[in-house]
């Protein structure tokens, strides 16, 4: 498999134009990073590692989020998290491209595995979610004000 870095064709056709970019840019990220360093199985462990580096990161971003440290208090946006979080989606794509994994079906396989336990779960899957937030809480749009099981209001009225 590494001796032919990106063996798998591009099965991006039956997907949406910002899902073709988000394939296509994490494709070139792979192809570029394959041309400056090679693609050893020491490369592959790296970008595979690079993960770990940024999971680290949205958790810095969370805690700051929350001010769970005294010392330094809210120190980022709910929107610094979400810019985290996709560097951890952007990293993992970058990584199937590195493995010769097409992540088009790669995730589609993981959705539809996904799609198969909520269906046997509690609650409607047919919304896309299981649990209470089937919409963006009101709370999550106020800077620094997290929601919890015991502070949501989406669904007071619901009882």
């Amino acid at each position: 498999m590494l001796d032919n870095p990106h063996p798998c064709a591009d099965r991006s056709a039956g997907i949406g134009a910002p899902e073709q970019d988000i394939v296509a840019t994490t494709r070139a990220v792979a192809r570029w990073l394959d041309r400056h360093n090679g693609h050893s199985l020491h490369e592959t462990q790296c970008r595979i590692l690079k993960l770990s580096e940024e999971v680290g990161e949205v958790s810095r971003a969370w805690i700051g989020a929350t001010g769970q440290n005294p010392r330094k208090g809210v120190t980022h946006s709910l929107a610094d998290v979400a810019d985290e979080l996709s560097d951890v989606c952007l990293s993992s794509l970058v990584a199937m491209h590195s493995i010769g994994v097409d992540p088009v079906t790669v995730l589609a396989r993981a959705a539809t595995r996904i799609r198969a336990r909520l269906a046997g779960a509690a609650g409607d899957p047919s919304d896309g979610l299981a649990g209470p937030h089937t919409a963006p809480c009101p709370v999550w749009t106020t800077p620094n004000r997290l929601v919890t099981e015991d502070t949501c209001q989406c669904r007071a009225g619901d009882d």
